[in-house]
């Protein structure tokens, strides 16, 4: 990781999935960052969303891809397209129904209240859901990854509420979190 450089400039950052320290995530929030992942950290992404998409287009229920969620896990996302080529990769119709399924399913938990988040903690909020990520372990797609490269480079913002609802607290706040690409509610800083 980088030191800081001078207060005036954003934090560059050389993500790897593991060993952020406090101290930079800070120093990154308050600053602004540039996150550049590194390449092994790419490969992860990709490689684990390629077993995620491979497992599904094998009959595998993968939960938020193949599976509605919460109470409604057990049923199919849809059963009206074809999902997967003969290659196993998914269909042009899939990926722009599964766009959809997941923005409404963000906005249906959309349920936050009260004064937002200040910018700085958004901002850590962002660099420490993408160094996750990175770690290969949560089946975020490479694009979606490469979102919050993009949002967070430029800093682009989503609006958060400081508070979610009772029962769902983190999955209320955490459906502002995905990168503004899904949302108009932004703060340009």
């Amino acid at each position: 990781m980088a030191a800081p450089q001078n207060s005036g400039e954003p934090l560059k950052l050389k993500l790897d999935g593991k060993g952020l320290q406090p101290e930079t995530v800070v120093a990154a929030a308050v600053r602004g960052a540039y996150v550049k992942p590194t390449h092994e950290a790419n490969q992860r992404v990709e490689d684990a969303f390629k077993i995620l998409v491979k497992a599904a287009a094998e009959g595998q229920t993968i939960y938020g891809l193949t599976s509605r969620v919460g109470a409604h896990r057990k049923l199919h996302v849809t059963d009206d397209i074809e999902m997967f080529t003969p290659n196993g990769a998914l269909t042009a119709e899939a990926e722009h129904y599964l766009e959809k399924f997941n923005v409404a399913l963000l906005h249906a938990h959309a349920a936050g209240v009260g004064p937002n988040m200040p910018n700085e903690i958004v901002r850590a909020i962002l660099i420490l859901r993408l160094n996750s990520a990175l770690t290969g372990g949560s089946g975020m797609s490479p694009a979606m990854a490469q979102s919050y490269i993009d949002f967070t480079n430029a800093d682009i913002l989503p609006v958060i509420p400081g508070r979610g609802t009772l029962g769902e607290a983190d999955i209320s706040l955490l459906s502002y979190v995905e990168p503004p690409r899904v949302s108009r509610r932004v703060n340009h800083s």
